[in-house]
């Protein structure tokens, strides 16, 4: 896939760990002591190596199935690279949708968030997937309906 791009792996020896993930496909954009650096983990090739330090986890894209869910924002976990490491990510994918009422105006809002807070995006063949909606009132009848949009 096109977004399967990397940046050339640091040298190999004493100053450099294997970065192991929780999971399989995907790449994440760290921050660290000598600027940002991209990793892919592909499960048919080895995993990637970072040099010794701390890192700050800027973006992740995570390849589930036929979709890819992209996060940014804050908070930024940290990583720490010893002599072994792992990016644990909780890849749970909440949908929050608020509904605020202003006379006969129906206001809505809608968040797509990893458990963390970090804003996520849900694409499929290279597009966002937008969610479609539909508030209901009290007996049933549409109010409104539609799909999200992203922004």
């Amino acid at each position: 896939m096109k977004w399967l791009e990397a940046q050339k792996p640091p040298p190999r020896g004493e100053g450099a760990a294997k970065v192991e993930a929780s999971f399989t496909e995907g790449t994440a954009v760290l921050a660290g002591p000598a600027g940002e650096r991209t990793l892919v983990w592909d499960p048919k090739g080895p995993a990637p190596e970072l040099p010794l330090g701390t890192y700050r986890v800027r973006t992740t894209r995570i390849l589930r199935e036929n979709f890819l869910i992209s996060s940014t924002g804050m908070p930024e976990p940290s990583l720490a690279v010893t002599g072994k490491a792992e990016l644990k990510l909780d890849e749970t994918v909440r949908f929050r949708c608020r509904a605020t009422r202003k006379g006969e105006k129906l206001q809505l809002g809608f968040n797509i968030s990893a458990p963390d807070g970090r804003g996520l995006s849900v694409y499929k063949d290279d597009r966002r997937v937008p969610v479609a909606y539909k508030v209901l009132g009290k007996d049933g009848e549409v109010l409104a309906q539609g799909k999200m949009t992203y922004g």
